[in-house]
């Protein structure tokens, strides 16, 4: 979206890097999934020239660049969430976040609850987390919805939701990924709130001044209750809120102001 009075021009220059061609229907034209958003670069609008000053990309598959992308070092590429793989900027705003309500990372246990294995956001969020010196992170979820041997990431792992929020300070909520599911997972959405939906009554295991947030979106009656969604421990819409400035400083820091 380009925006009059914007400093840097910014504008869609098609799909890959493309030619400045933007499809109406990119889903079809390059055959993502459902859910998922095409990979759509933009930048300072500059004629006759493939790439832009900042290259932002989301894809459906791990970030792979070709020698070409390669060929075009002075091009600033900002994963903007890349298949189950990783979501660095998401990761970004959620440590903001917590850091604005916790201050002091060392202290804190935190819970990332719900579909880890197809989770990008779980996987950033853990390494920043560890990275910030988190005293504990806990992966909770189903046996089918973690990845294998994912305690080697430094997690400790619970398939009970009460056990697994007992305590702690932060709790990550995140939805069910169906779009990238292959085969029956689950029973139902229904038994899957029943077991790790997050509620008033399982969100008091928690501390009283325990935090809950959610990457979105989310669904109601699925992962989360809307009493807690919209309740006093929820920091779900400032977290959105904090997503636009952080995402924004990114692009600064690259475009070099």
């Amino acid at each position: 979206r380009r925006h009059g009075n914007d400093r840097h021009g910014l504008q869609p220059i098609g799909a890959h890097g493309g030619d400045g061609q933007c499809p109406q229907a990119l889903g079809q034209a390059l055959a993502v999934s459902p859910g998922e958003q095409a990979v759509v670069g933009i930048g300072r609008n500059r004629a006759a020239q493939r790439f832009g000053d900042l290259d932002l990309h989301r894809r459906i598959h791990h970030m792979v660049f070709a020698a070409d992308d390669m060929a075009h070092p002075e091009v600033h590429v900002v994963n903007a969430g890349d298949g189950r793989h990783a979501h660095p900027t998401q990761g970004l705003l959620d440590m903001y976040t917590i850091r604005h309500y916790k201050q002091d990372f060392s202290q804190l246990k935190v819970a990332i609850v719900g579909d880890i294995l197809h989770s990008r956001v779980a996987r950033s969020d853990i390494h920043a987390l560890k990275t910030l010196g988190t005293a504990e992170i806990r992966a909770v979820g189903p046996q089918t919805l973690l990845p294998t041997a994912i305690e080697k990431m430094g997690v400790s792992v619970f398939h009970d939701l009460r056990a697994g929020i007992k305590d702690c300070d932060v709790v990550i909520m995140l939805r069910l990924q169906n779009e990238r599911m292959n085969g029956a997972l689950l029973p139902s959405a229904a038994e899957y709130f029943k077991c790790f939906g997050l509620t008033p009554d399982t969100l008091a295991l928690a501390k009283p001044d325990a935090i809950v947030m959610h990457p979105g979106p989310m669904n109601r009656g699925v992962e989360i209750a809307s009493e807690v969604a919209d309740g006093t421990q929820s920091v779900i819409l400032p977290q959105v809120t904090f997503g636009i400035a952080v995402r924004m400083a990114v692009m600064s820091l690259l475009a070099g102001n």
